[in-house]
């Protein structure tokens, strides 16, 4: 039995897509930090059969349904991490942010669709607002002495996700003590990720409350991926420390 070849496939398949996207296809926004958004038609399916077996039934996790977003093959803005959808799920709901969990894939290799697997994570992530203090550059003359005195600082607000570890081996790397909370976290928001803000440097501070505790964050040390696709999409990773404050 021969196969088809590739370009047969794409003459076949990608009429065929394209009928279904004009059937059943939803319009939605790709979304990509400091640049416009794109509007595409895709097509989206639930995921279905999720087990949760091993799981305390004590500790149940709630989890988000993960959704197959399907594209044709020629939207490129979907190809390269770090962009998110905002679609409807449902009819008459507002649209949702949903995250890419995995890279791009082509179906098959063939050009006829992608298909990226996404999860609603956006409305269920809390998101720090970190103000750090940024030193100056250069140099600036006092008014009245007519010295040159190095620039002052400004206020650096940078928005993060954290979230605690018990890790032995992060607070290890961390120096915490028993009264530190260890944080690891990554930069920017789901829809804008970043890698470290110029003007944060390791040994950073800013103020955090948690769980209506005032205290103060610090930044210990970067904590980067081995998969460079989660570094891309969801931002760089850091390990920080938080104590409260007495």
């Amino acid at each position: 039995m021969t196969l088809p070849d590739r370009a047969t496939v794409q003459q076949v398949g990608r009429p065929q897509f394209q009928a279904m996207l004009d059937q059943q296809g939803r319009p939605v926004l790709i979304r990509r930090a400091g640049q416009p958004d794109v509007n595409a038609t895709a097509l989206l399916v639930p995921v279905t059969g999720q087990t949760r077996q091993g799981e305390p039934a004590a500790a149940p996790e709630v989890r988000s349904l993960p959704w197959k977003v399907f594209f044709r093959h020629d939207v490129t803005e979907v190809r390269e991490p770090g962009f998110t959808i905002i679609a409807p799920l449902a009819q008459g709901q507002p649209p949702v942010t949903l995250t890419p969990t995995g890279p791009t894939v082509d179906l098959a290799d063939q050009g006829v669709a992608l298909l990226v697997v996404c999860t609603p994570l956006a409305d269920r992530t809390r998101v720090e607002l970190l103000t750090f203090h940024a030193s100056g550059t250069g140099l600036v003359q006092d008014p009245d002495t007519g010295n040159w005195l190095p620039a002052p600082g400004a206020a650096l607000t940078v928005p993060a996700r954290l979230h605690a570890t018990a890790d032995p081996r992060v607070r290890d790397m961390a120096g915490a003590d028993a009264a530190e909370v260890v944080l690891i976290g990554r930069w920017g928001s789901l829809d804008a990720p970043q890698a470290r803000p110029a003007g944060v440097q390791w040994g950073s501070e800013s103020p955090l409350t948690l769980d209506g505790q005032p205290g103060t964050l610090t930044v210990k040390l970067a904590y980067p991926d081995a998969d460079l696709h989660q570094e891309q999409q969801f931002g760089a990773r850091f390990v920080a420390l938080w104590v409260a404050t007495t």
